[in-house]
């Protein structure tokens, strides 16, 4: 059976990301990339001229070529939706999902030197964390922390490249979660 393509509203897509930042690390990191996936995938239909019309047939059905994250990922590059440095980080966020997701003595990002050295390879959310100085804020550099705001950074890239969002939203720092600059 073809798995299902749900879309769903910005409004929807700003809750999962909410409560993906909530769960425990296995599920923050397998629903992230999940998230990341799902928007990726749109973000290729949009792109290709009959997107809709054969989107099932390459992206969706059993064998389908552009049915694993994977693909996806140099798919976009291919296609030129995405630059390396965000390539590099979708692959993290993969590979970090499947050790979460078939490694049942992984639990934490904290917990294990191979999950905090995959951690320590994303760009855009060590570069966010980065731009944070405040001792309040020194947490920002845990692995965890940078994976969160490394899949804040790059849903935020592929909203738009989705068409979920004109253009990429301003972000700002709050607490403990990382949400849209509200006024």
């Amino acid at each position: 059976m073809p798995r299902q393509k749900k879309d769903f509203s910005p409004d929807q897509l700003e809750d999962i990301l909410d409560v993906f930042q909530s769960e425990s690390d296995r599920a923050c990191a397998v629903l992230g990339a999940a998230y990341l996936d799902y928007l990726l995938a749109k973000a290729i239909i949009k792109a290709m001229p009959r997107g809709e019309e054969i989107a099932q047939k390459l992206l969706y059905d059993p064998f389908a070529p552009l049915g694993t994250f994977s693909s996806r990922i140099e798919a976009a590059y291919g296609l030129g939706l995405i630059y390396n440095e965000i390539r590099s980080d979708l692959h993290t966020i993969r590979d970090l999902r499947n050790d979460f997701a078939h490694a049942v003595e992984i639990h934490s990002f904290e917990q294990n030197d191979h999950i905090r050295d995959l951690t320590s390879n994303l760009k855009l959310g060590t570069r966010f964390a980065q731009r944070y100085k405040e001792p309040h804020r020194s947490n920002l550099l845990s692995p965890r922390n940078v994976f969160i705001s490394t899949v804040v950074e790059l849903q935020d890239e592929l909203r738009v490249l989705a068409g979920f969002e004109e253009k990429k939203p301003s972000r700002v720092l709050m607490s403990k979660i990382l949400g849209k600059a509200r006024t």
